[in-house]
């Protein structure tokens, strides 16, 4: 066999391209967040098969996982049951009077206009009981316009936003509502086109931000990778319940830090 010179790359092909042990350093990696066990059939894998695991692996943030695991292990059990808001801090609408009514309305056209509210849509979903993998806010839900739930959502936002500017003192400096979509790996990219393929629905594609909904690998009780296969980590999906976490790189991140940092509702939309 011929010896390979250094800086060459190792042929890749049927033979695959790791030996009879993973690579040295991922596996030391894995050592240092005990999840080794990832390799424990690897020598009854094929080539192709170490390929994958190997890639799979790869592409994990092992130690923003490593954190996360640890964090959920150190918990104390489950939170404790929320209490109800005392009646003494809760109004509602039809118990009020008109001058109340009115004064919400224009406190909240206010902050509109002042740029201190966003909209979140949680629209990671899949249409698959409707018969389709398409995402559910693409769907028309039957009115005789053959609007989708995202075009709907848009307009209303449009809507708002002209209501917010023609109460305000100085209409042309009301700023734009700015809307989160938070997509899924299986959405991410058709919502995205679905968007821009319709410009936007009338919106500035500057105010419309998606971000996708966090995945994780799937554990043990005692924090160990569950293996879907051999060579495969499988991963799940945050539940909305963990939304602050799901966001926080989007929202939180360099880029929309400054955006964001202003703003002080978010109204959250029903997710689709």
């Amino acid at each position: 066999m011929k010896e390979m010179m250094v800086g060459s790359v190792a042929p890749v092909g049927p033979v695959g391209r790791w030996g009879a042990a993973p690579p040295q350093e991922l596996l030391e990696r894995m050592k240092d967040y005990g999840q080794e066990g990832a390799f424990a059939l690897w020598d009854e894998l094929s080539p192709e098969d170490r390929d994958l695991l190997v890639r799979d692996i790869e592409s994990l943030d092992l130690s923003r996982i490593d954190r996360i695991i640890r964090r959920s292990m150190g918990s104390q059990g489950y939170l404790a049951p929320a209490e109800p808001v005392p009646e003494s801090s809760v109004s509602r609408v039809e118990e009020r009077s008109p001058e109340d009514k009115e004064r919400w309305w224009k406190k909240g056209l206010r902050a509109i206009s002042e740029g201190k509210l966003a909209v979140v849509l949680l629209a990671g979903g899949q249409g698959t009981r409707l018969g389709s993998s398409d995402p559910k806010g693409c769907f028309s839900i039957g009115l005789p316009s053959g609007k989708s739930l995202f075009q709907l959502q848009a307009e209303r936002i449009l809507c708002i936003q002209k209501l917010a500017a023609q109460s305000s003192d100085s209409p042309r400096n009301t700023l734009p509502i700015h809307w989160y979509i938070m997509t899924s790996p299986f959405t991410d990219d058709v919502t995205r086109k679905f968007f821009e393929s319709r410009k936007y629905f009338g919106l500035e594609a500057d105010q419309v931000t998606f971000f996708q909904q966090g995945t994780l690998p799937c554990v043990s009780d005692d924090g160990r990778f569950i293996m879907e296969t051999p060579y495969k980590v499988p991963c799940c999906i945050f539940s909305y319940v963990n939304f602050s976490f799901m966001i926080h790189p989007t929202i939180y991140g360099q880029d929309a830090k400054l955006q964001f940092i202003a703003i002080c509702f978010l109204s959250f939309t029903h997710g689709v």
